[in-house]
């Protein structure tokens, strides 16, 4: 899983969901992994669009990361996923 570093202000906690998004096609060597960032203010869905060499193929992976506290400095996120 990725780990990315985030500088937040210091003030009243709002929350900010990450959501990491990977897709492979191993037969056509094809990899994406995005990292979306979804504002606190965000009403409207966020659009991501992955290309699809093979149609049928549209398994992916995401994991969702939400901030809750307010952050002074630089912190790394570490994401925790659950055991398969």
């Amino acid at each position: 899983m990725p780990c990315r570093s985030i500088s937040r202000r210091s003030g009243p906690p709002s929350p900010v969901p990450f959501v990491d998004v990977e897709y492979h096609d191993d037969t056509h060597g094809y990899v994406r992994q995005e990292d979306l960032e979804i504002p606190g203010t965000a009403v409207a869905p966020v659009q991501f669009r992955i290309a699809l060499l093979v149609p049928a193929h549209r398994t992916f992976r995401h994991w969702v990361t939400v901030v809750t506290t307010a952050v002074d400095g630089e912190k790394t996120l570490l994401g925790i996923a659950w055991p398969d």
